[in-house]
């Protein structure tokens, strides 16, 4: 049930401000609506639905506060991840990366946003599979459809191009390949930063200080 919603955020089915009606999904789904209601709390707690008296639940739109917290958590499991690859590369690790980047690469031609999204979710699940870390698996599940979003609506506000968003992970496949975990990390961090200050910039002074609880 859960899986379903996520699979129709991630295949655009569901867009940002769309409303999720219990209903029909589980008419859809031929389930009781209790799977359904549970399913859409699990989904609120992890800032993928938004649940509202009277309106039920819509899928959230992704402010600047938002781009910026994914993507301040994401740097840190993409770098876990990409350290525990590079310690048990093997070629088929590598060809299932360098394919990725292909059809983001294909996308990005076709200046297709969604598309390069999709490129990239297939290549970070494959990262995640590959790394051998269960829990940092997990993790990567709660976050793979934020992760979506937050590619597909700000890359091409973070990064100056499509095109752009394609050479940086070639650019990792081949540290990965050719480099050391030192190097890698360097440009990793210096990456990081880049796009944490442009984030940063988008949020603006008054939002870029951590609200509290």
């Amino acid at each position: 049930m859960r899986d379903a919603i996520i699979e129709a955020v991630i295949t655009g089915r569901l867009a940002p401000g769309d409303r999720v009606i219990e209903a029909t999904l589980s008419r859809e789904l031929g389930v009781s609506r209790g799977p359904v209601r549970e399913a859409f709390r699990e989904l609120a707690e992890q800032g993928l639905l938004v649940l509202a008296p009277h309106r039920g639940a819509t899928v959230p739109l992704v402010t600047e506060r938002d781009a910026y917290e994914i993507y301040s958590i994401l740097t840190f499991t993409e770098r876990l991840a990409l350290r525990l690859v590079k310690e048990h590369l093997s070629g088929a690790m590598l060809g299932t990366f360098k394919e990725a980047v292909r059809e983001m690469r294909a996308a990005a031609e076709r200046g297709d946003a969604p598309g390069v999204a999709h490129a990239d979710l297939a290549f970070n699940d494959a990262l995640y599979a590959f790394a051998g870390h269960r829990r940092l698996a997990r993790l990567w599940q709660g976050l793979k459809a934020q992760c979506y979003l937050l590619v597909r609506e700000y890359a091409p506000r973070t990064y100056a191009s499509l095109s752009a968003v394609v050479e940086h992970h070639a650019t990792i496949v081949d540290l990965i390949e050719h480099a050391g975990w030192a190097e890698l990390r360097r440009y990793l961090e210096a990456n990081a930063d880049r796009v944490d200050a442009r984030l940063l910039e988008l949020l603006g002074p008054a939002d870029a200080a951590p609200r509290e609880a």
